[in-house]
């Protein structure tokens, strides 16, 4: 057995694999659960959720001694499930890509193999629901780059990767990148015997990469996981969205009011509409430079602290005029 849990009102678990299949113990005393077809559909439930033979149902139930019936627990009960392994394709051609480069190249170093678990992990980027790719980390300098980083679609670092040889110190090497000033936040440091998951400055996860399930349980918790200024964009990305329709309605009263009651205003919305016949088209109406005026507003203050120069807007003349 290698993994054991304890969970509430089930008991203690232990989980190994053989040969293909996916092996759970379960030992407990006195169990809530009375009927054992609700005790057995219970559990699987909680295996579920621990991904241990997810999407099977067990076909194998062998119960211990001082049972009464068999729809009835016992006060100590001993059960076996046994379910078909899961399977991971990106992981299990990254063995086989390992191997194939040790076998053509001569060598399990670091150079000469790190190639397989690259693929690997853009193979579960371009799974992702976000559209992931892992890529060079071209920013930094030669000797203070991770072998690769994961990026989205707006070019946001996601987390980092670092390959090291299987011949050196895992821990010790983990130790100097960061005194070099590696990131902290979301890395993987592997050196294809042991996977290590690093988020936030602490270690989170450490698994056997000869362990299909687990490697891929780390994989996924490396991709999954939002960096403090992800989720931060995020939750201001949607407050924007619930705040811009009364922002736009507010804006639209202030110009109509305007429109109606302020002459100055007016008066340079009259000129303004004349310039924009001239410079843009005659077809430009009152109606045009009411949208324009809305969304000069709504947006130069984003473009200013997005570019961080006024350049358009003291060069432009439709700009100025606004």
């Amino acid at each position: 057995m290698s993994v054991a849990y304890t969970i509430p009102a089930v008991g203690s678990i232990a989980c190994g694999e053989w040969q293909g299949l996916s092996i759970v113990r379960i030992c407990h005393s006195e169990p809530q659960a009375k009927n054992l077809k609700s005790f057995s559909n219970n559990l699987v439930r909680v295996l579920k959720r621990r991904n241990v033979g997810k999407g099977f149902r067990p076909f194998a139930i062998t119960q211990g001694d001082n049972r009464k019936t068999l729809g009835r627990m016992a006060s100590r009960l001993t059960m076996v499930y046994i379910f078909p392994m899961p399977t991971y394709p990106h992981i299990q051609r990254y063995h086989a890509d390992k191997q194939r480069f040790i076998d053509f190249g001569g060598s399990d170093s670091e150079l000469s193999i790190r190639r397989a678990f690259a693929n690997c992990l853009d193979s579960y980027c371009r799974d992702h629901k976000e559209k992931l790719a892992l890529v060079d980390e071209l920013g930094a300098s030669l000797g203070n780059r991770p072998d690769g980083t994961v990026k989205d679609t707006l070019r946001m670092a996601r987390g980092h990767w670092e390959a090291k040889d299987s011949h050196d110190d895992l821990d010790s090497e983990i130790e100097r990148k960061f005194d070099r000033g590696y990131p902290r936040d979301n890395i993987i440091f592997e050196d294809s015997q042991t996977a290590v998951l690093i988020q936030n400055r602490e270690e989170v996860m450490r698994v056997e990469m000869s362990r299909p399930g687990e490697l891929h349980r780390l994989i996924r918790s490396f991709l999954d996981y939002e960096l403090p200024e992800i989720e931060e964009f995020r939750q201001a990305q949607q407050q924007f969205k619930a705040d811009l329709p009364t922002v736009i309605g507010n804006l639209r009263e202030a110009v109509e009011e305007a429109e109606a009651n302020n002459s100055e205003y007016q008066e340079a919305a009259v000129a303004f509409l004349e310039l924009c016949k001239q410079s843009i088209s005659p077809a430009v109406s009152a109606a045009d430079v009411r949208e324009m005026l809305l969304q000069h507003i709504l947006t130069q203050d984003i473009f200013l602290r997005v570019f961080a120069e006024d350049q358009f807007h003291r060069e432009n003349n439709i700009a100025r005029q606004l």
